[in-house]
Order: structure tokens, then C-alpha cells, then sequence
């Protein structure tokens, strides 16, 4: 006989040991044990009972106006071709009016190059290196990336194509057919998935970005390879 039981996922969230309490009962299920959750992710647990995201939520250090957001405001016009008043940053969750004040959501914080984000989020960058050898030792070229959120992916990537190799892979008359070692739109969106759908409310946690040298691949044209 077999006996088959479904437990459903629940809609308030956490759940807890009574007996120990919500600090030291909440136990995560890891691949094929239990273990304790940390205060961070009680705090999500909580946010998806709320059905609130973290970036969503308001920061009250400093009000919609006293955050220098200039930098943003000419990266996103300059995308989008929009303008970026309040109307646009409501639509975008980006800030919220409390007790006739404006405040800024964590997403703005992120997205601004305020000093607030920094003392908040200093784990919120992208760590670049370059390696000789297979392993992490000797540094060739490395890069810290700690502006706002919004630029990263795009300096990210150029630090990346600056370390593959490009070879020939024919000619087309006179002129030469380039060919990446790696296909440059699976690298765009890695980097850009990395850096979006992180879970910024986990501190301490940054996105590194490591390139070694090895032996030459049969690449038209390469002298070298990454991995």
C-alpha cells in the first residue's frame, strides 16, 4: 500500500516551534536537512505573508527630496527617453507618502548614488578580477563596481570583454568576420540577472565576477583563453 500526503505551502508565514519561539523555532528546509533561519530570512518570510517585497519597503532616514538621485535621473532619460517626476517614481514603487512626507522605497536607495547607499547596502557592488593561472592568486587586472545598481550590469560586462579573446572566423571580401570566445548576449544576461534579481536583503553577500587564463582553445585567430 501506498499512502501519498500533501501538505500545502501556507499563506502567513513563518511557522515556528511555539515551544522555542520565532528567533530560535524557524527552521528552512536545505537540500536534505533542517536548519535554523537566520534573522534575515524570517524578516522575508514575514515580507511574503505581507505579499511586500523588500525593495518595496520604505526607508525613513531620509525624506524623497534630501536623496541624490541626479545621477539616476539622467541614466533613466537617457533609456528611456521619459522624464523622471514623481509620477513616474510612484509607478515605479520607488517612493511612498507617509504623514504628508515623501519617503524613498530600499529600491531608490539602491538606484541612487546617495551616501545613504552606502552605509546601508555596502555589499550592494560587483567585485571583478582577472587571474593568471587556473586558480585565484595572482591578480592581472581587478575591479571594484560599487555604483548605483542601474549602471552596474554595463560595467560589469565591459570589464568582461576586455578579458575574452576575439578571433577571426573568415573574411567577407575585405573585411574581417570578428568572433567572440563567448556569446556576448548569454554574458549580458547573466550579468544582468546577477545583479536584478539578487536578494538585497541579505547582507554581506556581493556578486564577483572572476576570469583565469588557461591554454588556447581552437579559436580562429586566439592566442589565449578564459574560463
Amino acid at each position: 500500500m501506498l499512502l501519498r500526503i500533501r501538505i500545502f505551502k501556507g499563506n502567513s508565514p513563518p511557522y515556528f516551534l511555539k515551544s522555542k519561539g520565532k528567533e530560535s523555532g524557524t527552521y528552512i528546509r536545505v537540500d536534505s536537512s533542517n536548519r535554523l533561519a537566520s534573522a534575515e530570512i524570517i524578516a522575508e518570510l514575514e515580507r511574503q505573508s505581507a505579499n511586500r517585497s523588500f525593495d518595496s519597503e520604505i526607508i525613513f532616514k531620509k525624506t524623497l527630496p534630501e536623496i541624490d538621485i541626479e545621477t539616476f535621473k539622467l541614466f533613466f532619460e537617457g533609456r528611456t527617453g521619459e522624464k523622471l517626476n514623481l509620477k513616474t517614481l510612484s509607478k515605479l514603487r520607488l517612493y511612498e507618502e507617509t504623514n504628508g512626507k515623501r519617503y524613498p522605497t530600499y529600491a531608490l536607495i539602491l538606484l541612487s548614488d546617495d551616501p545613504q547607499r552606502y552605509r546601508l547596502f555596502p555589499y550592494a557592488k560587483v567585485e571583478c578580477a582577472r587571474f593568471k593561472g587556473a586558480k585565484p592568486g595572482n591578480f592581472i587586472d581587478q575591479k571594484t563596481i560599487d555604483i548605483n545598481i542601474g549602471q552596474q550590469a554595463e560595467l560589469a560586462l565591459q570589464f568582461i570583454l576586455r578579458h575574452i579573446s576575439q578571433g577571426t572566423t573568415g573574411y567577407d571580401g575585405v573585411y574581417r568576420n570578428d568572433h567572440w570566445e563567448y556569446p556576448i548576449d548569454a554574458l549580458r544576461e547573466v550579468v544582468r540577472n546577477a545583479i536584478v534579481h539578487r536578494d538585497y536583503a541579505l547582507s554581506g553577500k556581493d556578486i564577483k565576477t572572476e576570469n583565469h587564463f588557461r591554454r588556447p582553445e581552437k579559436l580562429p585567430g586566439n592566442s589565449a583563453g578564459m574560463e
